[in-house]
């Protein structure tokens, strides 16, 4: 054992010690959130164990357990300023267990991430979301059925869930704000590394499409990704892998075949979610097996999976 810490230690602010080690990834983060769970263990009680204890009541691997006990204690100072400075600009942090963590995540994804880091609304996660998933290169046709289908979908009373960085989300997202209702904000980074999060001033500052000030409509932005970590190379599909996640709907209108968007839609159709594709062009076969549905947007308008969608949302957050 070692010598013991100065002050004790929250959970939050073990789990961002543990996110910001290189090497240690979500399934040991769980580990460990599991293991002190089981073993009635205080979060400062972790950077006390040696590896052998850490392999032993958290079933860490030997290669894990060691970078854990070599590297945790010395990750807890700048963990514990981290956390200060993201409840400072009003940035949660949640865990699988948490009451706010979206269980669609759990019940949708192989490997849901271990950690949220969410800015804004939490209540946000408790609405019934619509993804439009579409491939990098898209033609204005195939552009343009996406906004119309996240239209309905807003209409309907749906909510969009989408990416930041791109032209095809800025686009989803701008038809919520044309309606003054939320989005969730899916990023391939972490929040502390766009300006708009930390200092509040949105996403899209710059398409001078503004909320009213009486509006009622509270935007949320999560991130897997730890909050100072930059994007790399592969994170934008862990990006779509969530934005798809947290959709009780999915809407398609142009997927590359073999690409990150394919691979998304054929796991989020493994996991039930509905996947309807809104055109412009007929269905690509290699889509055809993992839609549920094609519709012009007269058929969309009227489709009972909005109702659908209320209710799974409703049964994904009891």
């Amino acid at each position: 054992m070692r010598e013991t810490p100065a002050q004790p230690i929250t959970a939050e602010a073990l789990v961002l010690a543990l996110h910001a080690l290189h090497g240690i990834g979500d399934s040991t983060i769980q580990s460990v959130r599991r293991g002190l769970a089981i073993h009635r263990m205080q979060p400062s009680e972790v950077p006390l164990l040696s590896a052998a204890h850490l392999e032993e009541r958290f079933g860490l691997s030997p290669k894990h357990a060691a970078i854990v006990a070599g590297d945790l204690g010395k990750a807890l100072p700048g963990a514990v300023e981290l956390l200060r400075r993201l409840r400072g600009c009003g940035i949660s942090v949640l865990t699988a267990d948490d009451a706010a963590y979206p269980q669609a995540l759990l019940r949708t994804m192989e490997r849901p991430p271990a950690v949220l880091y969410g800015a804004g609304s939490l209540t946000v996660l408790d609405l019934p979301m619509a993804a439009v998933l579409t491939s990098n290169g898209a033609s204005q046709e195939a552009r343009r059925a996406a906004s119309d289908a996240i239209n309905i979908a807003i209409e309907r009373g749906c909510i969009p869930v989408t990416g930041h960085n791109r032209r095809e989300y800025q686009e989803i997202a701008l038809a919520a704000r044309r309606r003054d209702v939320p989005t969730c904000y899916v990023l391939d980074r972490g929040v502390m590394t766009v300006p708009g999060v930390v200092h509040g001033e949105g996403l899209f500052a710059a398409a001078r499409i503004w909320r009213r000030s009486d509006s009622a409509a509270a935007d949320l932005v999560v991130s897997p990704f730890h909050p100072t970590m930059s994007a790399v190379p592969g994170s934008n599909r862990r990006r779509d892998e969530i934005v798809a996640g947290l959709a009780q709907v999915i809407l398609v209108t142009y997927i590359r075949e073999g690409g990150t968007m394919h691979r998304v839609v054929a796991q989020s159709a493994a996991s039930g979610t509905p996947v309807v594709w809104t055109g412009p062009a007929p269905i690509p076969d290699f889509l055809t097996a993992h839609v549920t549905a094609a519709m012009v947007p007269e058929e969309l308008a009227a489709s009972s999976l909005w109702n659908d969608a209320i209710v799974s949302a409703g049964r994904n957050h009891t």
